[in-house]
């Protein structure tokens, strides 16, 4: 017997018995060589995809900031009041003007304007003059006249209203203001509906009707339904609210 042998033996009855556990984790570990080595393929396969899923999602992070940070200015813009110092225009400081228009019930008189020494309907620098009417399939249309003082400087805002039934009259034409609430034919040509009218006397027309005036062709109307009871409300820079009523127009 060789000492190699002699040594081996004398080691096995001094060391505890293993019950032959070396042996089963060398074919425990032979045998799941395979399934590890496919584990390990797998996640270096899956290793690309969850990189470029972490691209993806950065992306959308920084999206979504950029938006929310758009969203959230837009929203502060919208909400903010105006800042301190802020002057109203010439046409915001008359439309903030309340109407004063009187309002009537079903059957109570018209309270018409008296017509003025000029033969129109209320006082300088605004007067107004009557007009021929016309109707269409929408309703009426009138074609009143505007007379400024050619001293004024500013807008002049004319508004008017149904005093029966409490609707707006629209204006059509250059000097219609405001958003457009309806649309309709007339003389074959289709015309734009506005609720406010705005005369710029800093660029009066051409024809007067006599010196020291300018005299404003304009172009209003009334849907069908309404009472013939019109009331106009006048609003100019630096002069106090006027209010006609002028005869009632044909329905």
């Amino acid at each position: 017997m060789s000492l190699r042998t002699e040594f081996h033996t004398a080691f096995d009855e001094v060391a505890p018995s293993t019950f032959g556990m070396p042996d089963r984790v060398v074919r425990t570990v032979v045998a799941e060589l395979p399934e590890r080595r496919r584990k390990e393929r797998w996640f270096v396969r899956l290793r690309a995809p969850l990189s470029l899923v972490a691209v993806l999602l950065l992306l959308s992070i920084s999206v979504g900031v950029l938006v929310g940070g758009r969203v959230a200015r837009d929203w502060n813009a919208f909400t903010r009041p105006a800042p301190a110092g802020y002057q109203p225009t010439e046409l915001e400081r008359l439309e903030a003007r309340p109407l004063v228009l009187p309002s009537l019930k079903a059957g109570d008189t018209c309270p018409e304007t008296p017509l003025n020494q000029y033969g129109l309907y209320g006082y300088w620098p605004v007067l107004g003059a009557p007009g021929s009417a016309v109707s269409s399939a929408w309703g009426t249309y009138w074609y009143p006249a505007v007379v400024t003082d050619s001293r004024l400087t500013g807008l002049v805002l004319v508004r008017a209203r149904d005093l029966h039934t409490g609707q707006p009259v629209i204006f059509v034409g250059n000097s219609a203001t405001g958003p457009v609430v309806g649309t309709d034919t007339l003389n074959g040509v289709l015309i734009q509906q506005r609720r406010d009218l705005v005369l710029d006397t800093r660029h009066p027309p051409l024809n007067t009707l006599g010196p020291g005036s300018y005299t404003w062709g304009i172009t209003a109307g009334r849907a069908k339904g309404g009472s013939a009871c019109i009331g106009w409300q006048i609003d100019t820079t630096g002069y106090p609210t006027e209010v006609f009523v002028p005869r009632q127009i044909p329905t």
